[in-house]
Protein backbone atom coordinates (compact mmCIF):
# COMPACT_ATOMS: atom_id res chain seq x y z
CA UNK A 1 0.00 0.00 0.00
CA UNK A 2 1.44 3.58 -1.04
CA UNK A 3 2.12 5.59 1.79
CA UNK A 4 0.74 9.46 1.76
CA UNK A 5 4.34 10.29 0.99
CA UNK A 6 4.75 8.59 -2.28
CA UNK A 7 1.51 9.44 -2.96
CA UNK A 8 2.68 13.10 -3.42
CA UNK A 9 6.14 12.38 -4.50
CA UNK A 10 4.25 10.82 -7.35
CA UNK A 11 1.80 13.99 -8.11
CA UNK A 12 4.90 15.80 -8.52
CA UNK A 13 6.43 13.43 -10.65
CA UNK A 14 3.56 13.79 -12.73
CA UNK A 15 3.35 17.50 -12.81
CA UNK A 16 6.56 18.02 -13.60
CA UNK A 17 6.61 15.60 -16.44
CA UNK A 18 3.08 15.58 -18.03
CA UNK A 19 4.55 17.37 -21.19
CA UNK A 20 6.49 14.35 -21.81
CA UNK A 21 3.90 11.59 -21.35
CA UNK A 22 1.49 13.99 -23.49
CA UNK A 23 4.17 14.17 -26.24
CA UNK A 24 4.72 10.56 -26.76
CA UNK A 25 0.92 9.67 -26.77
CA UNK A 26 0.29 12.32 -29.32
CA UNK A 27 2.90 10.57 -31.66
CA UNK A 28 0.72 7.22 -31.55
CA UNK A 29 -2.64 8.48 -30.70
CA UNK A 30 -2.67 9.89 -34.72
CA UNK A 31 -4.91 12.61 -33.68
CA UNK A 32 -7.58 10.92 -32.23
CA UNK A 33 -8.50 12.35 -28.63
CA UNK A 34 -9.97 9.43 -27.52
CA UNK A 35 -6.71 7.29 -28.01
CA UNK A 36 -4.80 9.99 -26.56
CA UNK A 37 -7.04 10.00 -23.52
CA UNK A 38 -6.74 6.39 -23.09
CA UNK A 39 -2.50 6.30 -24.12
CA UNK A 40 -2.16 8.86 -21.24
CA UNK A 41 -4.31 7.37 -18.64
CA UNK A 42 -2.46 3.88 -19.59
CA UNK A 43 1.07 5.17 -19.11
CA UNK A 44 -0.07 7.39 -15.71
CA UNK A 45 -1.14 4.14 -14.91
CA UNK A 46 2.48 2.04 -15.98
CA UNK A 47 4.29 4.98 -13.96
CA UNK A 48 2.28 4.60 -10.86
CA UNK A 49 2.88 1.22 -10.92
CA UNK A 50 6.98 1.59 -11.53
CA UNK A 51 6.79 4.40 -9.00
CA UNK A 52 4.61 2.80 -6.16
CA UNK A 53 6.67 -0.41 -6.20
CA UNK A 54 10.03 0.72 -6.51
CA UNK A 55 9.67 4.74 -6.11
CA UNK A 56 12.43 7.39 -7.27
CA UNK A 57 14.77 4.51 -6.30
CA UNK A 58 14.69 2.82 -9.55
CA UNK A 59 15.98 5.91 -11.25
CA UNK A 60 19.71 5.59 -10.84
CA UNK A 61 20.34 9.16 -12.17
CA UNK A 62 22.65 7.81 -15.07
CA UNK A 63 19.79 9.94 -17.38
CA UNK A 64 17.41 12.93 -16.85
CA UNK A 65 14.40 12.24 -15.07
CA UNK A 66 12.63 13.12 -18.51
CA UNK A 67 14.40 10.49 -20.24
CA UNK A 68 13.25 8.04 -17.53
CA UNK A 69 9.48 9.28 -18.14
CA UNK A 70 10.04 9.46 -21.34
CA UNK A 71 11.29 5.36 -21.86
CA UNK A 72 8.37 4.08 -19.55
CA UNK A 73 5.67 5.87 -21.33
CA UNK A 74 6.96 4.57 -24.81
CA UNK A 75 7.16 1.41 -23.67
CA UNK A 76 3.77 1.53 -21.89
CA UNK A 77 2.40 2.52 -25.69
CA UNK A 78 3.79 -0.40 -27.30
CA UNK A 79 2.98 -2.78 -24.87
CA UNK A 80 -0.92 -1.19 -25.03
CA UNK A 81 -0.91 -1.26 -28.92
CA UNK A 82 0.64 -4.99 -28.20
CA UNK A 83 -1.73 -6.38 -26.06
CA UNK A 84 -5.11 -4.29 -27.54
CA UNK A 85 -4.55 -5.59 -31.15
CA UNK A 86 -3.91 -8.45 -30.42
CA UNK A 87 -7.46 -8.83 -28.24
CA UNK A 88 -9.15 -7.89 -32.17
CA UNK A 89 -9.10 -4.15 -31.16
CA UNK A 90 -7.45 -2.35 -34.37
CA UNK A 91 -6.21 1.24 -34.24
CA UNK A 92 -5.96 3.16 -37.59
CA UNK A 93 -2.54 4.75 -37.00
CA UNK A 94 0.63 4.10 -35.40
CA UNK A 95 2.97 6.39 -36.26
CA UNK A 96 6.79 4.98 -35.95
CA UNK A 97 9.79 6.90 -34.19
Amino acid sequence: MPTLRQEIEFSDLLKRNYHIINRVCLKFCGGNAFYFDELRQECALVLWKEFSQYGLDRFRGESKETTWIYQISYHAIIDYYRITTNKGVVHKKLVKE
